[in-house]
């Protein structure tokens, strides 16, 4: 009995080292995609505000532990899965079964591991999140103080506050800011417009100062349509009355103790405007939301375990295990979003984990497979070497894009819960949101199904057998390179331009469940802004609203500027039609600017006027996204227009250069994998070799993101920014493989 208990105990722990040692690389590998994924726009966002670098590494720092937060369940769950199908691969569990262990035995091991991550999300949850949040929300007050670095971005609109938005052409190295226009819409019976040809921010006793140099000031009376222009040498503004300085930061709910949310007290709901039911919520979600890294576990198991050995592998019962996660999820959602509502109904969090917990337990001791054959044709080496690549990086795909599908649509559910959107409207919500993530994660992806396929290899000794038979490793190689090359060329030729519709299809259809339906697109709470331009001058727009697709608007401002930079005419109209080639406009009233009194000068006119235009729909639809919404076919048209209109297009010609590297940076990926992980399974310390692998193909991805950035403010070239990570990845990794091909 002593010996039968230590042969137990044993395999409880074998078991377990197995669950901990894949849960530890499958959260670092999912931490990693959505740190990288959140901190590509964070640093954008900072750096592009003027911050350092050491404040984006103290902003990313701050997120990590929310981020681990919400991937430990995924990554509990995946390790589950992962392992006790290797197991059942490898005949382990079938053997332990055929000496007397049940399926609850079985499950003991897989029980102490959900406990563990459980303790995990308990201290996440309760301790270091909160505590993050608030030295995050304070920080973040401080950054949004800086107001100098808001108004440090050349060549697009901004609004630094509300009802302000401002649009600077140039800065110069002596930080002159050059053609400057800035807007106030915050009067009720008024609207202001500043233009300069250039500016200067100085320092002031309260806040900063924008003295302005050569310009004019325009007043409109909204009821009676008087315009006032007064030209000025220079004058100076205080930006204490048009942005917020100083104040005290408001703390989040999320960075409040646990025990404070519990307690749901008045003061603590006045004081940040939320009701009771949001304190209980938030604070009963920190308990049970660790209960479901329990169930995950315990779901996966049991899924697993009805069915039995199978040379097939268990495809079937791993979608069973993503179908019960989903639906854990579902319940989880719902429960959140009725105890968020009700005070009385915090219970209905813990109905998620408790039915996970019982489900698990109740399939735990099902289940039973037959074995079956397999066979194959046979086909060449390098075919072979190639399906067998393609599979792989396939299967791995399609695991992220589950991963995906799953967190998104629970998103898309809790967003849109208002609109009252249902399962089937957020997979189509999805559907259409997921590629735009799995598009810019796909050398990530690739560089996993290359480790997963060099391991497997590997495994097998089909390397040894090739190297015996007289190929290098080099030439072995060039397949896989070939084909990830030619993935590069496809992702670019047709994945590209299917992203950029599916982007646009959500943006549209986000923009309509947020307006309750409607058909107003808005991009500022002044409304849309606009500008074209020709040989003779530019043209800023300014809309209050717009039809979906962007080719109406209504209550239009069209402020005209001539070639040298000074307002030449203005005009307001109720309607502008945009037809080919021009704007058709109706209701409008129109000032020249060039005259002394304007105002005397103004005409009015009931029937429809035309006014050139070099816009069409889709720049405009366009013109309210990033680059990644241009398709790669279009992309060089657009950057000539954009320029012509007076943009800068530095963050699309980095785009399109990016784009134009994309397959050398997936053969980059495969010359990493290979350099870490082509090696034979006995010279040990595979675990290790594949972290290496993880972390550089990492660094790759996150150095290119951060080229990317130092790219779009103009500190590197464009070239150098969109080339060099690729190049410098694809070198390191030949030189490496040079290196143990000799050795």
């Amino acid at each position: 009995m002593v010996g039968a208990e230590t042969s137990v105990s044993r395999f409880d722990r074998y078991l377990l080292s197995q669950l901990l040692q894949l849960f530890g690389f499958f959260a670092l590998v999912l931490v990693a995609v959505y740190w990288v994924n959140r901190a590509v726009g964070l640093f954008d966002q900072l750096i592009g505000d003027g911050q350092s670098a050491l404040v984006f590494l103290e902003f990313t720092v701050l997120t990590l532990p929310n981020a681990i937060r919400l991937v430990l369940p995924v990554a509990a769950f995946a390790a589950t899965v992962y392992v006790i199908n290797r197991l059942m691969q490898e005949s382990e569990l079938v053997v332990m079964q055929a000496t007397g262990f049940s399926a609850f035995r079985l499950a003991r091991p897989v029980l102490y591991f959900g406990l563990l991550v459980m303790v995990m999300q308990l201290v996440l949850s309760n301790v270091l999140v909160p505590a993050s949040q608030r030295i995050l929300s304070a920080r973040s007050a401080e950054i949004s103080q800086n107001v100098t670095a808001r108004f440090l971005n050349a060549g697009q609109f901004m609004h630094p506050a509300k009802g302000i938005t401002l649009y600077i052409r140039e800065i110069s190295q002596t930080g002159e800011l050059v053609d400057l226009f800035l807007a106030d819409e915050r009067g009720d019976g008024e609207r202001v417009i500043y233009t300069a040809r250039k500016a200067f921010l100085v320092r002031g006793e309260v806040a900063p100062k924008l003295v302005m140099v050569d310009g004019s000031t325009q007043r409109l009376t909204r009821a009676e349509e008087r315009l006032a222009v007064t030209r000025f040498a220079d004058f100076t503004l205080d930006l204490a009355g048009l942005v917020s300085v100083g104040g005290v930061a408001q703390l989040p709910l999320n960075a409040l103790p646990t025990a404070q949310l519990l307690a749901a007290d008045q003061g603590t709901q006045a004081s940040l405007g939320v009701s009771a039911a949001q304190m209980l919520e938030e604070g009963h979600s920190r308990l049970a939301g660790p209960m479901l890294a329990v169930a995950a576990p315990l779901l996966g198991f049991a899924a697993l375990m009805l069915g039995g050995f199978s040379r097939f592998g268990l495809w079937r019962q791993m979608a069973l295990a993503v179908g019960l996660i989903i639906t854990m999820q579902l319940v989880w959602t719902w429960g959140s979003g009725v105890a968020g509502q009700m005070a009385g109904a915090w219970p209905a969090l813990y109905l998620a984990p408790g039915l996970g917990v019982a489900g698990g337990g109740g399939a735990a001791g099902r289940g039973a497979g037959a074995e079956t054959a397999e066979s194959g044709a046979g086909v060449t080496l390098s075919l072979y070497i190639a399906r067998r690549f393609l599979g792989t990086v396939g299967r791995v795909f399609l695991i992220f894009f589950a991963i995906l599908m799953l967190v998104d649509m629970i998103e898309q559910l809790r967003r849109f819960a208002d609109a009252g959107v249902g399962l089937a409207e957020a997979a189509r919500l999805s559907l259409l949101s997921v590629p735009e993530t799995l598009y810019r994660i796909l050398p990530l992806i690739l560089i996993m199904g290359a480790i997963a396929n060099f391991l497997g290899l590997a495994r097998s000794s089909e390397l040894v057998v090739v190297r015996a038979a007289g190929r290098s490793g080099l030439r072995f190689l060039l397949t896989p390179l070939l084909v990830a090359v030619a993935l590069g060329l496809l992702t670019v030729a047709l994945f590209n331009p299917l992203v950029a519709a599916t982007s646009k299809a959500y943006d549209s259809a986000r923009s309509a469940l947020s307006a309750g339906g409607g058909s107003v697109l808005s991009v500022a709470d002044t409304g849309l802004w606009l500008r074209q331009g020709s040989e003779d001058g530019q043209t800023v727009i300014q809309a209050a609203r717009s039809n979906l697709d962007g080719t109406e608007l209504f209550g239009v401002t069209f402020l005209g500027f001539d070639a040298s930079g000074l307002p030449a005419t203005r005009i307001e109209a109720e309607t502008a039609r945009l037809i080919e080639g021009a704007w058709a406009l109706s209701g409008t009233k129109t000032w020249d600017l060039t005259q002394p009194n304007p105002e005397v000068a103004a005409e009015a006119a009931t029937a429809e006027v035309t006014l050139p235009s070099d816009l069409t729909a889709e720049r405009i639809r366009d013109s309210f996204g990033t680059p990644s919404a241009i398709a790669f076919w279009d992309l060089p048209g657009y950057i000539g227009d954009l320029e012509r209109a007076g943009f800068s297009a530095r963050a699309y010609r980095l785009w399109f250069q990016m784009e134009l590297a994309q397959p050398l940076l997936m053969a980059a990926m495969v010359l990493v994998a290979a350099g870490f992980t082509m090696r034979h399974v006995r010279a040990g310390g595979t675990g290790r070799m594949v972290i290496y692998a993880m972390i550089a193909g990492f660094g790759i991805f996150f150095l290119r993101n951060f080229a990317q950035a130092l790219g779009e403010t103009g500190q590197i070239p464009v070239v150098v920014a969109a080339w060099s990570p690729p190049l410098a990845a694809a070198l390191l990794s030949l030189t490496l493989l040079l290196h143990l091909e000799e050795g």
